[in-house]
């Protein structure tokens, strides 16, 4: 940029943005255009009526009424009670594990499901990080290296994965649910 070369640039709000170079009485008229015509368009939105709402407002609810929120063990999901649910699932500093193990050759990737259903249905979280779902892993006493692995057989069917590395974000699909339910179930049968 030269000594006769005058840059301006200006932001107002998300839209309005104005960005000059070149000889400072050419940048300065353009910046007068712009304010001008900035000030037209405020004042005519200024005179416009506000938009009516097409779509009445949900009604408030108070969260602290319902009692799934004051205790999420005892909302039960359909199909598992809230005892079984109790007995599976301990909160431990945000991070749902698993009180009772599942057996058998597939077990990690059990315990997976039943990780995932159990932040679904005690914490609302319909996706966990990996990071999060290998602590609860570790916490109940299933340590992995890499559940990438364990539970590549799964994603699709069963699970569904988006991101990659440290982003990475696992989910239960309503497969996955359905399956965690009856693993529940036999686990506590």
């Amino acid at each position: 940029m030269s000594e006769n070369t005058y840059k301006i640039s200006a932001k107002f709000g998300p839209e309005p943005s104005f960005e000059v170079e070149g000889p400072q009485d050419a940048a300065r008229e353009d910046f007068r255009a712009f304010m001008d015509k900035a000030e037209k368009i405020a004042t005519i939105n200024a005179a416009a009526p506000p938009a009516s709402p097409a779509v009445e407002a949900p009604p408030k609810v108070d969260p602290l009424a319902d009692p799934a929120i004051q205790n999420p063990a005892a909302a039960a999901p359909s199909g598992v009670d809230a005892e079984t649910m109790a007995r599976t699932y301990i909160s431990r500093d945000g991070v749902v594990t698993l009180a009772a193990l599942p057996q058998g050759e597939n077990a990690m990737q059990d315990a997976m499901l039943l990780c995932l259903y159990g932040f679904a249905k005690q914490t609302g979280a319909t996706t966990v990080t990996a990071i999060m779902l290998a602590r609860a892993l570790r916490l109940s006493g299933l340590p992995s290296d890499r559940i990438d692995r364990e539970a590549k057989s799964m994603i699709g069917t069963f699970m569904t994965k988006a991101g990659m590395g440290r982003a990475t974000r696992y989910g239960a699909t309503n497969s996955g649910m359905k399956r965690a339910e009856d693993i529940l179930r036999v686990l506590h049968a």
